[in-house]
Parts: structure tokens; sequence; C-alpha cells
């Protein structure tokens, strides 16, 4: 019976070797999983500044390096996260500079680059795209606003000390205006100095023809150039086109200003003009007072001059 036993034991007892490598495999297959890509990668990306510690920064300024980096992208072909750098990478910054497309590590170190934005504004359209190995492609999409540096540009604004001569001008007359402004401190020097007159209406408003403008400094000296910190008087002339209060405004500014700064460059104002003297009411009864005086005295001259002739009789 223990023969019987035995034999059985070895027909229906798997062998030890055999047990210990299906749990070599399976422990094996657990351990390399097979990752099939299913969804495009999950772009992102955050930006650095190296000139403030190495910060993370959303306030960009002109003229400065920044680092950009995606290494936050995600991608569900990766086994690691860190392995993003294998990648491909496209970034576009809007502003007509494009790197790639390449890997986010060797050959090309697209994953982590530097840009610099020359110039301020508010619409720079910032595109990353990234493909996976299986041929995905995620992208970022970003309207990037780069703030001006206040030392690049010059920023005029209008102090005042508006004169206008004459100060009740009638229709076709020519007035002049004079007006105190300044070139803010800490800016760069204005070179390109301009002046315009605006007729405001309850449609579109009216840009007037001016003439004889010149910039002078506070000794009466023409200037075509403005250093920050630096004040000037602006003059010009202008005909009157209409009668009645006549709404105005007086633009300063230097084609190097931002938009954003043009503030104080503006100076609103009324003028209440009169009709011309060839017009008025009052002028043409002057007019016709005087030719009437005029007829009158040449009839009375001639009428002297009618009764001194001898008679014939």
């Amino acid at each position: 019976m223990s023969a019987c036993q035995r034999r059985v034991g070895r027909r229906h007892g798997p062998p030890l070797a055999g047990v210990l490598a299906s749990l070599l495999a399976f422990v094996a297959s657990a351990a390399t999983p097979v990752i099939s890509p299913s969804a495009a990668p999950v772009v992102d990306f955050f930006i650095l500044d190296p000139g403030n510690a190495w910060r993370e920064t959303s306030a960009l300024v002109e003229g400065r390096p920044y680092a950009f980096n995606a290494g936050r992208t995600t991608d569900d072909s990766l086994p690691r996260p860190e392995d993003n750098v294998n990648l491909t990478f496209h970034w576009d910054f809007g502003d007509g500079t494009a790197l790639g497309p390449g890997k986010g590590g060797a050959p090309d170190f697209l994953l982590n680059i530097t840009h610099t934005y020359v110039r301020w504004g508010i619409d720079y359209r910032f595109n990353l795209t990234v493909t996976d190995t299986a041929g995905e492609i995620g992208w970022l999409v970003r309207m990037m606003v780069v703030q001006a540096n206040v030392s690049a540009h010059p920023d005029l604004s209008i102090t005042g000390n508006l004169s206008i001569t004459p100060p009740r001008p009638r229709q076709g007359s020519t007035v002049q205006f004079s007006l105190d402004i300044v070139n803010l401190p800490g800016r760069s020097n204005a070179t390109s100095l301009n002046v315009a007159l605006v007729v405001l209406t309850s449609g579109p408003d009216s840009n007037q023809t001016i003439s004889e403008v010149r910039w002078l400094n506070p000794n009466g000296n023409p200037i075509t150039a403005l250093p920050p910190g630096a004040f000037a008087t602006v003059q010009f002339t202008w005909i009157v086109p209409s009668t009645g209060n006549i709404s105005l405004k007086i633009i300063v500014w230097d084609p190097d200003e931002p938009s954003a700064w043009m503030t104080g460059n503006q100076w609103f104002l009324s003028v209440d003009a009169g009709p011309s003297l060839a017009r008025s009411p009052v002028g043409g009864a002057i007019a016709i007072a005087s030719t009437t005086t005029g007829a009158v005295a040449g009839l009375l001259v001639a009428l002297r001059r009618l009764g001194r002739r001898p008679s014939n009789r």
C-alpha cells in the first residue's frame, strides 16, 4: 500500500523546478508592463527668470532672456515622467522665432530653451507642439503679454500751461497754441516729437491740419529731441473751420512710446468761435452803412458842383 502511495505521489505531485520556473516567469511579466499609447501628449511648460534667481514667472519684460521649460509635459507612452526627453518638441513664440521640431534630449535638447522677446506687445501667439513616438500630437496655445522696459522708451506727458491766441477767435482766423510737456525721468531720449490736433464730434473725430510747429526748450531755443526728465514747449497754428463751441484734443507723442503709457499725453479743451467778419451781421451792417454814406456824400458833391455851374441864360 505504501508503494501505491508512492506511485500516486510521483504521478500527481508537480516537480519543484517547474513551479519555480512558472513563478519567475510571472514575476518577470509583471515587472515589465506593455505600454500602448492611446492619447496625445498633455503639454505644459513654465518660465524661469535668470535675472531673479531663476524663480518661476509669468511677467515678461522685453529685452530680457527667459528659460522656457516643457518638463511638465506628460504622455501615457512614457514609463517614467522624466522620459519626456524622448518626445519631439516644436516651439513657436509668435514673434517670428521658432525652434524645432527636435528631441527634448540629445541631440536637440528642446525640453528646456532660452528666448528673449525683443519688443513689448500684448498679442504674441505662443504655441508649443509635442509629438510622441506613436505620432500622437498635443499642443498648447497661449497669448503672451510682454511688458515694455521702462528705461528703453520715451514717455511724453503734458504738464499744462496752455495758451490760445486769440482766446475768442472767429471762423477762418488763425489761432496759435502753446503747451508745455515733459519726458518723464528714467525713460529714454525722445527723438521723434509729434503733435496732433483733433476735433471731437458725435461721429468720427476729425484730424486737423496744423502748421508752424515748433518745439522749444525752456530758454526758447528750437529742439528736435527731448532727454528724460527735460521740459519743453510745443507751439503750432490752426485755422478755425467753423463757428460755435468746438471741442478739441491735443496729442503729443513719440512713435517709440508704448501705447499703454499714452495716458498723460492728451489735453482736452474747447474753443468758442464767432462768425467771420465777412459774414457777421454787425460787420455787414457797418459795410452797408459805409457804402450808403459814401453814396450820399458823392451825391452831395455832385449837387454842389451842379449848383456852381454858370447859367447859359
